[in-house]
Order: C-alpha cells, then structure tokens, then sequence
C-alpha cells in the first residue's frame, strides 16, 4: 500500500507529527482511540495533539454514529448472529428491531406462508437448534404452545441423559 509505506517511514519522537495525525483523522477515518492503538498512545493523548495542532474535528454525518446497515464500519453483509439467532437486516419489514434486524427464521416461515406473522405466532425450531433455519424444522405456534414444546424438548433430552446413565450403570454391575 502507498499510503501505508509513508507512515512506516514516520518516526514517532516526543512530539507528535500533525501530518500523520490528519492523515489518520480525516483521509482514514479512523476514531480517536483507533489512532491511539496505532501509535500507542491514549484516546486523551490523541485528543491533546489535536487541539495542540487545530485539527477541527469530524462532526454530524462526517462521523459514523448513528450509522446502520450498509453506511455502518461494522457492517458485514446484513447478516449476524445474537442470543443464538440468525439476523438478518431488513430495515423495511414491519416487525424489525430498532436496528433494523429479522430474525431470519421468522422471514422463512413469512415467505412459506405468503403473509407477515402476527405477533402472537411464533416460530418454534423443532429441533431446538436456533441456527437451523431450513423450513423443515420450523413450525408456527402461538406462546402457549411454544413453551409446551420448549419443555418437552427439555424432558426428552432428560430421559434419553438418564436412560444412558441406568444403562452404563447396568453394564458395569453385571
């Protein structure tokens, strides 16, 4: 990289350099802190040199918060994973999270079923695995008969644990 090749021939003394400093601020974009990890120094050090030098700050939408979807640094694709759940972005639908995220099971079953749930309907994955979205393993229930399933899937795992124990417990008593 050009860019870079410059800022390794830098040397960082005592004083801080106002060309490195501008170049990290405002053609890379980098935060304060990031510019501090770069240069091993303190968020408060960096901000010391900024005043020091009037280097105005980035304000307003030259800045990234407030930032989601696409416009966000963090950005990945649209898709991530929280609690256990495939999210996906989709500022758009009416059921979205402040952020702007579906959870990806539910757009399945809406797409299965050629309408938006209703809020009382959830989608249960039958084999309990959060990430396994294929339409198979999903099926729509109301909260009551969520949490019936939940349970039995918890009891069933219980009775086949203890089946095993009774039966190691078996073979080595004969």
């Amino acid at each position: 990289m050009v860019a870079q090749s410059w800022i390794e021939n830098i040397e960082i003394t005592d004083k801080m350099n106002k060309k490195l400093l501008k170049y990290l601020y405002w053609n890379k974009k980098y935060p304060l802190r990031k510019i501090g990890e770069f240069l091993s120094l303190n968020g408060t050090t960096i901000f010391y040199w900024m005043e020091k030098y009037n280097i105005p700050r980035r304000i307003g939408n030259q800045t990234q918060k407030g930032k989601f979807g696409n416009l966000s640094q963090a950005w990945k694709g649209g898709r991530l994973l929280k609690n256990g759940y495939v999210l996906i972005y989709n500022p758009k639908h009416p059921n979205t999270s402040a952020t702007g995220y579906v959870p990806e099971h539910r757009l399945i079953m809406e797409k299965h079923i050629g309408r938006y749930l209703k809020k009382n309907e959830l989608v249960h994955h039958i084999n309990g695995i959060r990430t396994d979205n294929r339409l198979k393993n999903l099926v729509i229930v109301d909260s009551s008969k969520h949490e019936k399933h939940t349970l039995e899937r918890i009891l069933q795992k219980r009775i086949i644990y203890l089946e095993k124990i009774v039966n190691n417990y078996k073979h080595r008593n004969k």
